[in-house]
């Protein structure tokens, strides 16, 4: 594993400053832009490469020479940012609409079943008690 991990074993990163020194490809994707990134590791080390605005959103409003924030990983690789705190409430209350969601749709489903199930037994009492009663009610002679 090339990640450094805490304790949890959840990987460790660290926000850099990053400088934009050119523009990147002319082959970018539709929602996606790129450039080319100068910045320091941790050791004073300096990289260079091309960086996508899917991990360094700032990308969007930088022009060449202004600095972004970037996350490193511990061997110094760019990594897209954690995600802020209104993502993860997001999240979080969407996976919980989800699971109560599914619930509804399970418990429904098992209210259908057993209705099928109880009208079933239901009708056939019904036709058992006919097949009893019925002859004595009608005369058919």
């Amino acid at each position: 594993m090339d990640e450094k991990t805490t304790g949890d074993s959840v990987p460790v990163h660290r926000p850099a400053v990053a400088v934009v020194s050119g523009p990147g490809p002319l082959v970018a994707g539709m929602f996606t832009q790129e450039a080319q990134l100068t910045w320091r590791l941790a050791d004073g080390a300096e990289r260079t490469g091309v960086l996508t605005s899917v991990t360094v959103p700032a990308l969007y409003a930088a022009q060449t020479g202004n600095s972004v924030p970037v996350w490193l990983n511990a061997s110094g690789d760019p990594r897209p940012p954690p995600p802020a705190r209104y993502d993860i409430i997001l999240n979080m209350l969407l996976a919980a609409a989800m699971v109560l969601a599914g619930a509804g749709v399970l418990l429904i489903c098992c209210y259908l079943l057993c209705r099928v199930a109880l009208d079933r037994h239901r009708l056939a009492r019904w036709e058992q008690a006919w097949a009893v009663t019925g002859p004595r009610w009608t005369s058919r002679r």
